[in-house]
């Protein structure tokens, strides 16, 4: 990697920051209890940080201790929530990034919107009390840092457990602070019918994007009590509002999820469907449209066909000719070999059958084109 004059010192500050602490957490120590005492303990590491708009890309570089290993956390957070934090300044700076689990102080230098230091994490005392009351009581060192860093609030997890969420991990509390399954979230769904979502559930729709607001959108256009599972699989694989919409400018009314998302995986935009009506193939049916697009029956391939006398080919024999490897091509060969009549269904027959211009010749001694 080439260094600028930017980004060496931030290199070497931040490699000096990873060695510093690394060297601490080599040094001889009692051995840790498993799990860590909840109380009050700090925790150290380096950072490295690049100011975005109105964010902070925040990553943290907790040491390796002997017994439990090192890790990356990256995320961002709003400059409002970081006290003492000016975005504009340039060298030492000292902020710190307060929520109720505790309190991550971050000291470093800031260089044209980069900066680097050393950060230390210390947890709530209050908050890890109220915590183990909830029964949370043997939370570790990252899930501590990362309740703080996503402000999973004592209130969230109140709630969360009135809402039926009993029995819940520290790293299933983590994720609804990443993914911002909030109880607001949760009630939403529940309004719309998706009643019975797990935690798991709830992180997943939130991670694809199936939201409170696409499950309206869809359900204007007809789209009623969709499976979950169904609904993630149109935000995978990009069936939108949108997309339905532009089908159904083109004449495709489907409202089957599974079919929309079939056609959506093997190309079928709306904008292939008016592709293929401009070729003269208006108002085909699903099961057409994904088979073409499979096997390559593109509006070109259509009309070079057409070009040669092949017009108004059902799908089924422009896809059939597609898969044999009846193209163009070997159409113009097997003229050339004195083959200039031939129907779809004997073209194919012959390519099934390995007959090419190669072969008519050597079945022809070398005497030249057939007469057919």
């Amino acid at each position: 990697m080439r260094c600028t004059p930017l980004t060496l010192p931030l290199l070497l500050l931040s490699l000096l920051a990873l060695s510093t602490v690394r060297e601490a957490a080599a040094a001889p120590s009692p051995a840790p209890s498993t799990p860590r005492p909840n109380t009050g303990t700090e925790e150290k590491g380096a950072w490295t940080g690049e100011l975005r708009q109105d964010r902070l890309q925040l990553n943290l570089d907790r040491p390796h201790d002997g017994e439990h290993g090192g890790n990356h956390m990256g995320f961002p957070v709003r400059l409002d929530a970081l006290k003492g934090l000016d975005p504009k300044a340039s060298g030492e700076q000292s902020f710190q990034l307060v929520r109720e689990a505790g309190t991550l102080q971050l000291d470093g230098r800031f260089s044209e919107g980069r900066g680097a230091g050393f950060y230390q994490f210390t947890p709530s005392a209050t908050y890890l009390q109220t915590m183990a009351g909830l029964g949370f009581k043997d939370l570790g060192e990252e899930d501590r840092l990362s309740l703080a860093v996503f402000d999973v609030s004592t209130a969230r997890v109140k709630e969360l457990q009135s809402l039926g969420f009993r029995g819940i991990t520290g790293e299933e509390l983590v994720k609804t602070g990443i993914f911002e399954v909030t109880p607001d979230f949760v009630r939403a769904m529940r309004s719309r019918g998706y009643t019975s979502l797990t935690l798991d559930e709830l992180v997943t729709a939130r991670i694809h994007g199936v939201t409170p607001e696409f499950i309206d959108s869809m359900g204007k256009l007809g789209f009623q009590k969709v499976a979950f599972d169904d609904l993630v699989a149109m935000r995978i694989h990009g069936v939108t509002p949108e997309y339905v919409q532009a089908m159904r400018a083109r004449g495709f009314k489907a409202q089957d999820p599974d079919e929309l998302v079939s056609l959506r995986i093997h190309g079928v935009t709306p904008e292939r469907i008016e592709a293929l009506a401009a070729a003269g193939y208006k108002n085909l049916s699903g099961d057409d449209l994904q088979a073409m697009s499979i096997h390559g029956v593109s509006p070109e391939f259509i009309r070079e066909l057409a070009s040669l006398g092949y017009k108004g080919l059902k799908p089924d024999d422009l896809v059939t000719m597609r898969i044999h490897g009846v193209s163009p091509e070997y159409i113009r060969e097997m003229r050339e070999a004195g083959y200039k009549d031939l129907t779809p269904d004997q073209l194919v027959q012959m390519r099934i059958h390995g007959i090419d211009r190669e072969f008519v010749r050597s079945v022809s001694g070398g005497k030249g084109e057939q007469k057919h």
